[in-house]
């Protein structure tokens, strides 16, 4: 099945609170010199259910209901054939146009994508599938992640914790932190802190 939407190249950031290396930052310049108008919240791992997706997506559609916003969801990773079951409850979700299929991207494009996300939502309990969450810590993006996983361990502080299992949590975080930006640019400043300290 083939994606839904092409992903835009016009992409959402607030970059004053990026703290990225030389090397790093290149990655991210393409789409952030172009018309800065596109505004979305990042999955990024495997395209199955297993991922807690579905959960997700009910989430997403308490946020739009709620608050109207025109905010995307992308979900970004490889399709195969466990991303049927998927793919199929996307043909009748309400806001499927409200959400973006990449397909599998390159590292340099997968990069690109997460460090212009306005939040990542790292729904994956999967060990494996975490590197996105450091990852967009060190570009100055915020992180959503399942509580009680190896992902809020990971993440301390700087990151906002849901049930994966229940769309009711995981819509009222996504709303929490759409509504609080003072709140978002804390987390950040502590995910790049945190980072800072490994290194």
């Amino acid at each position: 099945m083939k994606n839904l939407i092409k992903i835009p190249r016009n992409i959402f950031q607030t970059w004053e609170t990026k703290n990225l290396s030389t090397g790093f930052k290149s990655l991210t310049q393409s789409w952030k010199d172009n018309n800065p108008n596109y505004a979305y919240f990042l999955y990024d791992g495997p395209v199955h259910t297993v991922a807690n997706l579905i959960e997700l997506l009910k989430g997403f559609s308490i946020f739009k209901k709620k608050i109207g916003s025109n905010m995307k969801l992308v979900l970004s990773g490889a399709q195969g054939k466990y991303s049927a079951p998927l793919l199929q409850s996307l043909e009748t979700y309400k806001y499927r146009n409200e959400v973006v299929l990449t397909g599998n991207l390159s590292s340099e494009k997968r990069i690109e994508l997460l460090s212009s996300a306005y939040a990542l939502i790292h729904c994956c309990m999967w060990e494996r599938f975490g590197m996105p969450v450091p990852l967009a810590m060190k570009a100055g993006v915020a992180v959503l992640v399942p509580e009680h996983s190896v992902h809020s361990e990971m993440a301390g502080m700087a990151g906002m914790f849901f049930n994966e299992k229940d769309p009711a949590d995981i819509g009222e975080k996504i709303i929490r932190i759409y509504r609080d930006e003072q709140m978002r640019t804390e987390m950040i400043g502590t995910g790049l802190q945190r980072i800072k300290s490994w290194e």
